[in-house]
């Protein structure tokens, strides 16, 4: 079991704070919440490619996810984070994306 892959989800720092979008999610992001999270459909679609490409061959032993956040100059960018299950701030603050209103 400690050999399984991890989740294919990226945790995304917003203004707003975090969220946790998983794969199965992706296509249901709606317009709104794009425009709250300052992020185009292509820019959500890369950064979720760029972290599942950072956690190629990683499992859950590893204990890292994809966390992309905005740079001062306004560019995203994938970094793998390494987490405690102890204590993993990420988990306690990240939020799912939430019941869907239609666009």
């Amino acid at each position: 079991m400690h050999d399984d892959a991890p989740p294919r989800e990226i945790d995304i720092a917003t203004a707003e704070g975090d969220i946790c979008i998983n794969e199965d999610e992706l296509p249901t992001v709606t317009d709104t919440e794009l425009a709250r999270f300052r992020l185009t459909r292509e820019q959500l679609n890369q950064l979720f490619a760029a972290g599942m490409e950072l956690m190629r061959g990683k499992t859950i032993r590893d204990r890292v996810r994809p966390v992309a956040a905005e740079t001062l100059d306004g560019n995203w960018e994938v970094r793998i984070v390494r987490y405690s299950p102890l204590n993993d701030s990420l988990t306690q603050r990240r939020r799912p994306l939430g019941p869907r209103s239609k666009n």
